[in-house]
């Protein structure tokens, strides 16, 4: 890696995705100087049919008792191994979640959404219109939210949602993590499961 580049860390450094001008603003770990602490992870941090996409980042970001997941998922494949849309026109979408502990992993609360300014969905008509480097643009894309929440974070702009409505935190949290395919209730395209 060069001193002017960060590798995507979902690739494991392949290439260089975008330059550190870029992300200038993100915050990469907890320091004494910078007390947010950023993780990523390996598993999808939100969609039911995550396991369907090629394209997934997990990134829980950590300030005092505050925790709070960024999830983007993207590049869907359907059984025919077409890739197919997450939402209308959407190929890519980023969200966030305050974070809720379960079975000893800190997952996405998707009852609890966190609000934020930057942008969240890679959209076009049609596969033909998505960029060449779709990857690098999520990424990026990803890579702004964190900075911005974690910017929120160390100003005191966001308060916790209240930690009383978890009716599909649990087995959302199992689904995403390790995969399950029972019982899941995504709307397929036509002809295909997910």
């Amino acid at each position: 890696m060069s001193n002017d580049g960060i590798v995507c860390p979902t690739c494991g450094g392949a290439g260089r995705l975008y330059t550190r001008a870029d992300l200038d603003a993100a915050v990469k770990g907890a320091t004494s100087v910078n007390p947010v602490k950023v993780s990523e992870r390996g598993w999808p941090g939100h969609f039911i049919c995550a396991d369907r996409c090629l394209y997934r980042r997990n990134t829980l970001i950590e300030y005092g008792d505050k925790r709070i997941i960024v999830s983007t998922v993207g590049d869907m494949r359907g059984q025919d191994g077409k890739l197919s849309t997450i939402g209308h026109e959407r190929y890519y979408e980023t969200a966030a979640f305050w974070a809720a502990l379960n079975d000893g992993y800190w997952d996405a609360d998707t009852s609890r959404r966190v609000d934020f300014d930057a942008e969240w969905g890679v959209r076009a008509e049609a596969v033909s219109a998505l960029p060449d480097d779709v990857d690098e643009v999520a990424n990026l894309m990803h890579e702004k939210v964190v900075s911005e929440l974690s910017e929120k974070l160390l100003r005191g702009l966001l308060a916790e949602a209240p930690d009383d409505t978890h009716t599909d935190r649990p087995l959302q949290s199992r689904i995403q993590r390790r995969g399950a395919g029972a019982g899941r209730s995504c709307p397929p395209p036509p002809g295909d499961a997910c």
